[in-house]
């Protein structure tokens, strides 16, 4: 293992330091340990170079975080429908896409809640999608900011430590307030288990579908 470790690095040595590198380096630290861990001195010593070379490709740090939601949105791979005018299957197939690449790298994805810009690609392909349904432009950039908060939100819900194991659940139950007085809280106590189980992929489903649905009404004219 160590004699892999170090083929390793010795292979890193040679190759040319290179902007893709570096932020592929970054990446791979932040899925790791998080974005705490991402400073360009740590970012050298993982590339084995000096900090000061890193500069040469990467001005600031704030350019090294908006270089690795480009690279991270490279993965992003959507199963679009083959007919080409089904919008309604092309932004369902986006945003699960979108959700996917989330939970492949969550510690950077949370990224998305700065103010940095989104992927120009994704954004132009969800956008050109809906106008081309027939949604004004206020209506296209309502609803992409829509499913992306939806999509995002979600994927910070989901990969936060909120959705816990069920027996752990009714374990913190017994001392919560819900627990303390079961008859004020009927409703919570019975839909919980919905609410923070291990459901996911179906929850996502369902907001999804009444988020689309929602975009559906405006093209048809049932939305204000």
């Amino acid at each position: 293992m160590e004699k892999k470790l170090a083929a390793e690095k010795k292979r890193a040595e040679r190759e040319p330091l290179s902007r893709p590198r570096i932020l592929e380096a970054a990446l791979k630290l932040v899925d790791a340990e998080g974005l705490d861990a991402l400073t360009m001195r740590r970012l050298a010593k993982d590339l084995s170079v000096e900090g000061a070379s890193l500069y040469k490709h990467i001005p600031s740090k704030a350019a090294l975080l908006f270089g690795m939601i480009e690279t991270m949105f490279v993965e992003m791979d959507p199963d679009y429908p083959a007919d080409s005018s089904d919008w309604q299957g092309r932004l369902r197939a986006g945003m699960r896409a979108f959700r996917d690449l989330g939970l492949q790298h969550p510690r950077v994805f949370v990224l998305l809640t700065r103010p940095w810009q989104s992927n120009p690609k994704r954004v132009e392909s969800e956008l050109s999608c809906m106008l081309a349904a027939g949604l004004t432009q206020q209506q296209a950039a309502y609803g992409f900011r829509l499913l992306t908060s939806f999509v995002v939100g979600f994927v910070i819900w989901e990969t936060s430590g909120i959705v816990r194991d069920p027996e752990e659940l009714l374990d913190m139950q017994v001392e919560s307030e819900v627990a303390r007085a079961p008859d004020l809280y009927p409703n919570t106590i019975t839909l919980q288990p919905l609410m923070t189980g291990p459901n996911l992929s179906e929850a996502f489903e369902f907001g999804l579908t009444a988020a689309i649905a929602g975009i559906k009404a405006m093209v048809e004219g049932d939305g204000d």
